[in-house]
C-alpha cells in the first residue's frame, strides 16, 4: 500500500492526524512524557524526605513528653549531652589509648 492509498480512507486519515498528535505530545511537548517522569521522581523524593522529617518529629515528640515526666532522663540528658555534674561530685574523665 502507499501512502496516498492509505489517505484515501477516510477513517486512516483521522487515525494517522491521532497518532501523530500523540506522538507530539508524549514526545515533543513542553510537558512530555520525559517531563512527567523527572516530575514524578522528584515528587517521590519531597515525600520521601516528608517523611523523614515527620519520623524525627515524632522522636522529639517523645524524648520531650519523657522530659516533661521523667526526672531520672533529664539527669542522664543533663550529665551526657551538657557535661553537668552534682556540687559534691568529682567526674575522672579515663582516655583509652589502646597503643602497643
Amino acid at each position: 500500500m502507499k501512502i496516498k492509498d492509505i489517505l484515501k480512507r477516510p477513517g486512516n486519515k483521522y487515525l494517522i492526524a491521532t497518532l501523530l498528535f500523540a506522538a507530539i505530545v508524549v514526545f515533543f511537548d513542553q510537558y512530555n512524557f520525559s517531563y512527567h517522569k523527572k516530575n514524578y521522581r522528584e515528587l517521590e523524593n519531597v515525600r520521601n524526605t516528608a517523611r523523614n522529617y515527620e519520623e524525627k518529629i515524632r522522636e522529639q515528640n517523645e524524648t520531650i513528653k519523657r522530659l516533661e515526666s521523667d526526672s531520672a532522663y533529664i539527669e542522664k540528658i543533663a550529665r551526657e549531652k551538657y557535661m553537668m555534674k552534682r556540687s559534691n561530685e568529682t567526674i575522672y574523665v579515663l582516655d583509652n589509648d589502646d597503643e602497643n
